[in-house]
């Protein structure tokens, strides 16, 4: 039987490779898991990147 402890499963996890950028401000809005390194264009919550100003 195989016991794994919280501390074992999170040194195995790997790292966010995949980033969330605004299109308009450049503002990294998140990271997200990924395969490898990977960009994807959004908006994020400023007033003046969501009007497309």
């Amino acid at each position: 039987m195989m016991v794994s402890d919280s501390k074992t499963l999170q040194a195995v996890r790997t790292p966010d490779l995949g980033v969330v950028l605004c299109k308009s401000c450049g503002t990294v809005i998140t990271t997200i898991p990924t395969n490898g390194v990977k960009k994807i264009h959004g908006l994020c919550s400023d007033p003046a990147c969501a009007s497309g100003k």
